[in-house]
């Protein structure tokens, strides 16, 4: 099964909004599972404070990711961060995180 992350700012730039999305029956179509919204003060806090306490700070009840995907989600927090992107997209595949375990 696939999956897809949205990560992205709102437009006044004051929150966070991470969307995860899973592929559907027919391959093609991505449905929305759940969307988070994190205070932008908040997350630039538990940026300072390491990736670890980022992934803490991410990780919710409704959107509690595998441990390899929160740490590509965590990266492309701090990368967004520093750059100023507006949005990321991260694809994965649960194919991959199976292969990874095995290592």
């Amino acid at each position: 099964m696939k999956q897809k992350y949205l990560i992205l700012n709102s437009d006044d730039q004051k929150e966070l909004i991470i969307r995860e999305f899973t592929e559907v029956d027919d391959k093609e179509a991505l449905l929305l599972l759940t969307e988070e919204k994190y205070d932008i003060e908040v997350v630039n806090s538990a940026i300072k404070k390491g990736k670890t306490a980022l992934i803490y700070a991410l990780r919710t009840e409704n959107l509690y990711p595998p441990d390899l995907y929160v740490d590509k989600i965590a990266e492309s927090v701090i990368l967004m961060s520093g750059e100023q992107k507006q949005s990321v997209e991260l694809l994965f595949d649960d194919v991959d995180l199976i292969n990874n375990k095995d290592k």
